[in-house]
């Protein structure tokens, strides 16, 4: 154990509060707890304090098994060169979503195919994933485009 010595100068002391009674009770009967009455007898005065202390525990480090993902479950950035295949896997995503569909099912293509619709939601992820690309940021999780982030 260690012991640490302070000065009495450096510890602060509380004094009781306006709004505090301060009592000084008997051990053997609480209820005949009288007022404290400085004027009664002399105070120690504290020189110092000694504090006992246990040192800190050392900390070691335990191995631990490093279980390294393989690169189909690593997160990786999308290139360019790869914008036309992360647009088909959103587009193959979004290809029920309500949102995506509302370019596609309007007055003015009413009549056009399923395939030129396609066609239409394929090229807009398109153009979104390749602009993410040039001005922001577009990842995915291995190599089949499992998931594709904007």
């Amino acid at each position: 154990m260690e012991t640490t010595t302070f000065a009495a100068g450096t510890i602060n002391f509380i004094k009781p509060k306006a709004a505090m009674s301060p009592t000084r009770k008997d051990s053997a009967n609480e209820l005949n707890a009288e007022p404290f009455n400085h004027t009664k007898g002399n105070v120690e005065t504290v020189e110092s304090i000694s504090v006992e202390s246990t040192p800190e525990p050392t900390i070691v480090p335990v191995p631990v098994p490093s279980i390294s993902p393989s690169d189909d479950d690593k997160v990786r950035i999308v290139n360019v060169s790869e914008y036309k295949a992360a647009a088909l896997a959103l587009a193959e995503a979004f290809k029920d979503d309500d949102v995506s569909r509302y370019f596609l099912d309007t007055a003015d293509r009413a009549d056009w195919t399923s395939e030129q619709k396609w066609d239409l939601h394929v090229s807009i992820f398109e153009y979104v994933v390749y602009a993410h690309i040039l001005k922001g940021l577009v990842t995915t999780v291995g190599f089949d485009y499992g998931a594709v982030a904007l």
